[in-house]
Order: C-alpha cells, then sequence, then structure tokens
C-alpha cells in the first residue's frame, strides 16, 4: 500500500496537525492531533485556546508519552488515541578522531544536551556526575551542549555551546552516558537521540522521559520532591530539587536493542494509527 503527501490546503484522508493548524478549514476525511504537553503555568492558559479547540474536533490523538496523556486527558477530558514516543537514526554520523579525544578526558564521561532553561536543571546534572564520581571512585567529566544562560563551574565540566548536529551526536556517541534530569519533560529528543545510537541515559523519575528506559539502557533518578500530578498549575521553570546523592550506576553503552528507539519504528506507529482512524 502506497501513501503520498498532499500539498497545503488540498483534500487529504488524513490531516496531521501538530499542536494547532494555521487554518481552520477542514481538509481531511480523519483528523489526527498531535500533542507533547499544554500550557501549565499561572497566566498562560490563553495560549490554550486554540489547541482546546483542535482537541475538542479531532478524531484521534498521538501523544508523546503517557505522562502527556495523563495530563492532557485530566485537562480536558478523554480522548480516542494512541502513544507514540519519538524516533531518531539509528546511524550515526561521527568524528572517531574527535571521539577518541573526548575519551582521554576522564574514565567516565557524561554528556547533557538541552535548549538550558531552569527546566533543564543543569546544576543537578553535573551534581549528578560528581555524585557518581564520589559513590564509585572513577574520575568523571561532563560535556554541556547548547547555550546555557549560566554556567557551573569546575575542571570537571565543559561547555561545547551550540553545535552542528553531527558534532552534537559525535559527542553523545563519545560519552557513556547522557544525563537528563529535567523536571516533568514530555519526550525529549536529545535523549532519544542518545538512546538511538545506543547511548544510555540518566533521567528524573517525573514527566515522559522514564518511560523510554528500563534498567538495561538507563538509569532513573527518583523525582521525590515532585508536586502531585493533579495539580494542573505549575510552572516548569520554577522545578523542586532533586537529590542525586546516591547516584552510582549506568548500563553500558551499545549493550542494548536501539530499535524502539529508532525513526522508522516511530513512523510505522504514525502509520498504524492513521490507518486505525480511517477504518473507524
Amino acid at each position: 500500500m502506497g501513501h503520498h503527501l498532499t500539498d497545503p490546503g488540498d483534500e487529504c484522508d488524513i490531516d496531521l496537525v501538530n499542536i494547532a493548524s494555521p487554518t481552520t478549514e477542514k481538509r481531511g476525511r480523519r483528523k489526527i492531533l498531535r500533542l507533547d504537553g499544554i500550557w501549565t503555568c499561572e497566566g498562560q492558559q490563553a495560549r490554550n485556546v486554540p489547541i482546546v479547540e483542535e482537541y475538542a474536533t479531532a478524531d484521534t490523538i498521538i501523544w508523546q508519552s503517557g505522562y502527556d496523556r495523563l495530563l492532557i486527558e485530566r485537562a480536558w477530558g478523554q480522548k480516542r488515541g494512541a502513544i507514540v514516543y519519538n524516533g531518531a537514526s539509528t546511524l550515526a554520523s561521527r568524528d572517531d578522531d574527535v571521539i577518541a579525544n573526548i575519551r582521554r578526558l576522564a574514565p567516565v564521561v557524561f554528556c547533557s544536551a538541552a535548549a538550558w532553561h531552569p527546566q533543564k536543571r543543569l546544576e543537578s546534572c553535573v551534581a549528578a556526575t560528581r555524585a557518581y564520581a564520589a559513590n564509585t571512585g572513577f574520575n568523571t567529566c561532563i560535556i554541556i551542549v547548547g547555550k546555557t544562560p549560566r554556567t557551573v563551574g569546575g575542571t570537571d565540566v565543559f561547555y561545547a555551546g551550540d553545535v552542528g548536529e553531527r558534532q552534537c551526536r559525535t559527542i553523545v556517541a563519545a560519552a557513556d552516558a547522557l544525563v537528563h534530569l529535567a523536571w516533568r519533560d514530555h519526550c525529549p529528543n536529545a535523549c532519544v537521540e542518545a538512546l538511538a545510537i545506543g547511548t544510555p541515559i540518566v533521567c528524573a523519575s517525573s514527566g515522559g522521559t522514564p518511560e523510554l528506559i528500563d534498567a538495561r539502557c538507563g538509569t532513573i533518578i527518583d523525582d521525590t520532591n515532585d508536586r502531585d500530578i493533579d495539580t494542573l498549575t505549575f510552572d516548569y521553570d520554577a522545578p523542586p530539587p532533586i537529590d542525586v546523592s546516591t547516584f552510582a550506576s549506568i548500563p553500558q553503552r551499545c549493550s542494548f536493542d536501539v530499535t524502539p528507539f529508532s525513526i522508522r519504528t516511530a513512523a510505522v506507529a504514525y502509520e498504524r494509527v492513521m490507518m486505525e482512524a480511517l477504518q473507524a
């Protein structure tokens, strides 16, 4: 069975809307709405209005994670839909000479990549790698990818800044693990991209990120101060503290099946949801 994309504005079988459509015209026989999260901070509710309108008229919802589904359905009611995690390329385009140089920085190399703001918990990511060093006796370092509004000092912290895709994948491929302790993140691409090339992740127990992993491909640090999910008004950029003091183990890199994290797996899941919507 073949499929083809239509031009914007043309009629189609499936109108796949990402968060909100730029037009109010009905284009497809079925409308599928892809959602990651909703605006939760006090004073942001007006931004949800066009998304709520799409939600009410969508035939099917695709949520990025079970966390997103729980959050959204508690706010706006239950809908027919499916959870489809993000996917990434499993073919790493990387610079092996740079990887060799990175591996010389420390016996255990961590990395962390994000669009940095308070939700992402930069300080906690650095603190976790230092806790790992203290608990295991291994010297560690961490490479921070992405522009940071502030920095954490130390000879064990390296800032790469904004880099290209190949450079980022090279850093992630060189690392023993990617540390991502963001509070209530949805399904972060940085984590999916790391897992897709065999680099395990370290994440917080809140949000959708821990749904991606098990003990073979990641370590979950308990977000013990996470507020109750029933609180639908909260500020992502005011995360509670996370205790990283006992962090002491990571899976071995390239020791797990990367198929669940591939873009092909995600594409097949999207196709299945679309065909089910047409047959409903």
